[in-house]
């Protein structure tokens, strides 16, 4: 993948450009007659002249939205229009955290570089599961896309895997090989367990991700310490 489709994100330009094309219609020309077959048969002639009368008068085919193919020039572009927990970004603590990237742009092409060999991969399976695109940024957290990041819990690689987590997703561990370090392994890993707890937290989201971070026993420790039930809608409270 090229440079170009990753490295021009920068945290200060929020108001990404969208591109959209639309393939219309493939046309096919066919050359002209060569001169030893120039006697046709009237009947064949009758028939080509009634083939471009039906071609002209066929109704024109409706594009419908579903057949539209979407298309961007720059990866974070693509990611950005399929964010879908905006409604959560007006809060004080994601403007605390905010104020400590925003003007950090070399850190940001830092992890422009990194990405690039997993990024475009992990959003497609993203996009394939229909989930919010936010979760792709998951391994700027965890890693910084580092894909042999090791932290002192034991955490290993981009989604920053515990090895009883991981086994209990079918990585690999061994000798000779640890699933938690492969990119592709692990992204299906974890975006299967994002899921588990997406459901097992009632469809929330912001819940999920604070069960994917610090353990769903901390987050139901902190659920009933609120006096509210795991049922409870309690996002943006």
């Amino acid at each position: 993948m090229p440079m170009s489709y990753l490295s021009s994100f920068s945290p200060l330009r929020f108001g990404w450009a969208f591109s959209l094309s639309f393939l219309l219609a493939a046309c096919q020309k066919t050359a002209p007659p060569s001169s030893d077959m120039a006697h046709v048969e009237v009947e064949e002639s009758l028939s080509e002249a009634l083939l471009i009368e039906q071609a002209i008068n066929s109704p024109v085919l409706e594009i419908k939205e579903e057949d539209v193919i979407e298309s961007f020039d720059n990866l974070w572009d693509r990611l950005q229009a399929k964010f879908q927990l905006a409604e959560h970004y007006n809060h004080p603590a994601v403007d605390h955290q905010l104020s400590n990237y925003i003007d950090n742009q070399t850190y940001f092409d830092r992890i422009a570089e990194r990405a690039q060999p997993f990024l475009f991969w992990i959003v497609n399976e993203i996009e394939r599961r229909e989930l919010p695109m936010e979760l792709a940024l998951i391994p700027i957290v965890e890693s910084t896309f580092n894909p042999n990041a090791y932290s002192p819990k034991n955490a290993v690689g981009l989604w920053q895997f515990i090895g009883p987590t991981a086994k209990s997703f079918g990585l690999q561990q061994d000798w000779w090989y640890d699933g938690r370090r492969d990119p592709r392994a692990s992204t299906v890993a974890a975006l299967d367990f994002l899921e588990q707890l997406h459901n097992e937290f009632n469809d929330d989201w912001l819940l999920a991700l604070a069960a994917y971070n610090t353990g769903q026993g901390n987050v139901n420790r902190a659920i009933r310490r609120a006096g509210l039930s795991k049922e409870s809608q309690i996002s943006g409270r």
